[in-house]
């Protein structure tokens, strides 16, 4: 039965315990739930005036949730939301508007310990809470006759215009429907009701001994009124005078004794001072100091050895606050009448008195002026701001260098308040932008000025991604990180590519590279680590001829392609403009180096820059004129031109071939000289040269010939060169490009010009004379041999070909003149293969078949021709005899002995 009773008692411990657990659980997460919800509020508190009749007046006070978008009731309060949004340009405002039933009458309003005070009492109907990604962002109130705009710890932000709007004075709560209110004046204390006149009593005890009663205060007796005998039962009540307050030492070196858990207390004479840890505001510690018994006190403050009285006023506590260095920095206090006053340190245990409100911005610029250094904020743009103990000038920067030209850029310089031409260099006490601290930034040694670089389409200028930090003759680049934190880049050229890499990670913005025939992305040694926008390109010919490429770019952001920004084009300095487009076009020649056009495509606009000179330009022209275009921007970059060989009478013409003005003016530049070809009479060649400059011959690329030649090659040729058969002006036999140690040589085969194969420099007059004769039949006649010889040839390979001319003596005219006969190959023209201009045709549709030659000599050494005969296949002869200067005159055959003297004596005066 016992062990029955044990077992009963186990159960009931156990059950009891199980239940204690389970509640203590469940009181857990109630608890954490509710801490939780705690921290997603955002409190603001509105002390309210509420007049009472016949009262003195007396503060309640609100506290209201900015998070809550519910109904909110706080005793006869009552705060109702409703949503509102508007669209200024590309922003988009949304919020809720709060209107309070009935008005508030506000005196001041507190969140996270930062107070502000009002001028007057604001009848108040509500205010706004405009949100950002859900969240309240700024608060905005109507007082003093303006809007007012606050961060959700009522920091001041902007009047009037939003924080956004960067002097847009378009962007202003008029345009929206919002709580107003309006300002009145403090109700007056009611006057205190005037005392009832005492009643009369007996009369105080005299004190019994020879002394006099001792005065009620040390500093002044009370006067006793002499009594009359009528009067000797009654008395008056003496009303002792109150202590005066007393002055307290309030030691600033010793706030650092106290702790949250434990304050400190010293003594000062009679009086006990206690120190308490108060909020902090920022990175600044507080302390409170007061009398221990509660009393109020006059302060005098200790502080390097050095004492200082703030004021006759009478305070019940003291909150002193501390720099990162234990330097007092501020002290704030109430009077007795609930006035506050606040005194920076000046140094030296030297305050004044400020009318600012007490805001973690006051304090940094105190610290910063107590420190002899400087408060950067990187995010102001233009004028002149207070920078603690120096002024800054901010303005844009005057010169750029060419890579960073796709972005904005400020200039920061320190001067001395009052002398703006005075720049001098300073500590940094602290890097900002706005509210926020930027980290990783040099606060030593001196620095001399500051440039901030941000995205051009960073329209609040929030968020800068380079920060050059000029001391003394270095440079020093900070690039952004993350979570506002900024690193020392070392390595000069990872800059400018790490500044298109953040563009991407923040904006849709490409940075075009024109030379890109292949999808890239920004290059930088950070890609793995962080995030990024490639830009996709497409590339196809774009005309028949396959002169041109065009490559399409257009960004892609998370696997899709949308409409972005054009950053900034690499290595090229132009002036983009700043609105979406959906892809850049960029025109190529032969898929070789930076776009000769580039076109920015947007839905409702196409911006067109031409590269010119080794810079992009803008320019304004018709679709049908890209071609041209093309060709204007491949010859002022590349020396493409075309050539003519119609124009060898003219002495130059037009990059495009022609003697018309392009659609882009430039001299003619292409220059022709044409002469007599010396080791082949009857034959003219025409020099092509380019010469920009006047004298000055440059290599040159050949687009075209005006459709004589085909399939070019793309080299730098010094010159090209067309022989003509004057016997047959206008028609090119042979064109020969000139490089520097090669030659390209074109002949005509009667249908088409054909490449001449291997063809050496040293072949050119044979393969021409080839040409000639295959092509026209022209046989350049050798007079002076005696015996049996070869035509040598060379055709389009290289390869050699010879015709057999046989030669017979056929007896003398003379003693002196020997006769030849030559048995000749079809031709249709003889010329002379000496420095005579002779150029014989038969009648149409006949060939020369055979030649005999007078040679003029002695003792069978004869070499000089005298006399020629040529006979053609229709048995016509023609007869030439020698003239002076290697001439050659026609004469008829039959008088050929009358002419012997005279030619003989012509060969002996040139032998």
């Amino acid at each position: 039965m016992n062990k029955v009773w044990v077992a009963l008692i186990l159960v009931l411990v156990f059950a009891v315990a199980l239940a204690v657990a389970l509640t203590l659980t469940f009181v857990y997460k109630e608890k954490k739930k509710e801490e939780e919800d705690e921290k997603k509020k955002v409190v603001w508190k509105f002390y309210l005036e509420e007049p009472e009749s016949g009262l003195k007046s007396t503060e309640s006070v609100l506290e209201f949730d900015l998070n809550s978008k519910t109904k909110q009731t706080v005793g006869k309060y009552t705060l109702t939301p409703k949503a509102v949004s508007h669209t200024f340009d590309e922003t988009t405002l949304s919020g809720f508007a709060f209107t309070v039933e009935p008005e508030m009458r506000v005196k001041r309003f507190s969140s996270e310990g930062k107070e502000v005070r009002l001028q007057k009492v604001l009848v108040c109907s509500g205010f706004t809470v405009f949100d950002k990604e859900k969240k309240p962002d700024f608060v905005t109130l109507y007082h003093d006759g303006k809007f007012h705009h606050y961060s959700t710890k009522a920091e001041l932000l902007s009047t009037d215009l939003f924080p956004f709007a960067k002097e847009d004075k378009k962007k202003t709560p008029e345009e929206l429907d919002l709580p107003k209110g309006k300002d009145v004046e403090p109700t007056p204390a009611p006057e205190p009701t005037p005392a009832s006149e005492p009643t009369p009593g007996p009369s105080p005890l005299k004190p019994k001994g020879d002394k006099e009663p001792a005065p009620t205060t040390p500093k002044e007796p009370v006067p006793v009124t002499p009594k009359r005998d009528e009067d000797e039962d009654d008395y008056s009540p003496v009303t002792p005078r109150p202590r005066e307050p007393v002055e307290v030492l309030v030691d600033l070196g010793l706030s650092f004794f106290a702790t949250e858990s434990k304050p400190y207390t010293y003594s000062v004479g009679e009086n006990e001072v206690k120190v308490t840890v108060n909020k902090r505001v920022g990175e600044f510690p507080s302390f409170t100091y007061e009398r221990k018994d509660g009393n109020s006190f006059k302060p005098v403050l200790s502080y390097g050895g050095t004492n200082a009285n703030l004021s006759e006023a009478t305070v019940k506590a003291l909150r002193a606050f501390l720099d990162r260095s234990n330097v007092p920095v501020l002290v704030t206090f109430e009077d007795d009448s609930a006035k506050r006053f606040s005194y920076v340190h000046k140094g030296e245990n030297q305050w004044e008195l400020t009318a600012k409100h007490l805001t973690e911005d006051l304090l940094e610029h105190t610290a910063a002026f107590l420190d002899r250094s400087v408060l950067l904020d990187l995010s102001v743009s233009s004028g002149t701001y207070d920078g603690g103990s120096l002024s800054i000038t901010v303005a844009g920067t005057t010169y750029v260098e060419k890579r960073y030209e796709g972005f904005v850029s400020f200039t920061h310089r320190f001067h001395p308040v009052g002398q703006s031409s005075s720049n001098v260099s300073s500590r940094v006490y602290k890097y900002k932008s706005g509210a926020a601290d930027l980290e990783g930034l040099p606060l030593k040694p001196e620095v001399s000025h500051v440039v901030v670089y941000f995205s051009r389409f960073d329209e609040n200028f929030a968020r800068p991604l380079l920060v050059k930090v000029m001391v003394g003759r270095a440079v020093l680049d900070f690039m952004y990180l993350s979570d506002r934190t900024y690193f020392l880049e070392t390595r000069e050229e990872n800059v400018s590519d790490g500044l298109e890499l953040l563009d991407s990670r923040f904006n849709r913005v490409a940075h075009v590279d024109p030379t890109k025939f292949e999808t890239y992305r920004p290059e930088t040694r950070f890609t793995k680590k962080t995030s990024f926008n490639q830009v996709e390109v497409k590339c196809h010919e774009h005309d028949p001829s396959r002169y041109y490429t065009k490559c399409v770019h257009k960004l892609l952001f998370k696997r899709g392609h949308v409409p972005f920004y054009v950053g900034s084009v690499r290595n090229f300095s132009l002036n983009l403009p700043e609105t979406e487009v959906r892809k850049v076009e960029a025109f190529h020649l032969r898929k070789e180096g930076a776009a000769l056009v580039l076109r920015l495509v947007g839905d409702h606009r196409t911006d067109t820059f031409v590269l010119h000179n080794g810079s992009y330009e803008k320019k304004e022209f018709e679709e049908t004129e890209l071609s041209s275009v093309l060709r204007f921007a491949a010859y002022t970059e590349h020396n493409y031109i075309s050539l003519n060989f119609t124009n060898y009478n003219q002495s130059s013409y037009y990059y495009d071939g022609t003697l018309t003005k392009p659609k882009f003016p430039v001299e003619r530049t292409v220059v022709v000289k044409a002469t007599e070809h010396s080791p082949l009479k009857h034959v003219m060649k025409v020099e092509h040269t380019l010469e920009k400059q006047p004298g000055k011959s440059l290599s040159f690329n050949v687009f075209e010939t005006n459709g004589f030649l085909a399939d070019l090659p793309d080299e730098k040729f010094k010159s090209v060169e067309a022989f003509y058969s004057l016997t047959n002006a206008g028609h090119v036999v042979m064109v020969v490009f000139r490089a520097d140690d090669k030659i390209w040589s074109y002949s005509w085969t009667g249908r088409q010009y054909v490449l001449d194969k291997n063809l050496g420099a040293y072949n050119v007059v044979t393969r021409l004379r080839t040409v000639l004769f295959k092509v026209y039949q022209v046989l350049y006649l050798e007079m002076t041999h005696t015996n049996e010889y070869e035509l040598v040839y060379v055709d389009s390979e290289n390869k050699l070909e010879k015709v057999e001319v046989k030669v017979q003596e056929v007896g003398n005219l003379t003693n002196e003149i020997a006769r030849y006969s030559h048995t000749l190959p079809k031709c249709s023209e003889i010329r002379l293969k000496d420095e005579s201009t002779l150029s014989v045709k038969p009648q149409a549709g006949y060939q020369f078949t055979s030649a005999l030659v007078y040679l003029y000599g002695e003792s069978n050494n004869y070499k000089t021709p005298v006399f020629l005969t040529l006979t053609s296949n229709d048995g016509t002869t023609v007869y030439f005899k020698l003239k002076e200067n290697h001439r050659w005159e026609r004469f008829r055959g039959y008088d050929i002995n009358k002419h012997t003297d005279d030619v003989s004596k012509l060969a002996k005066k040139s032998s």
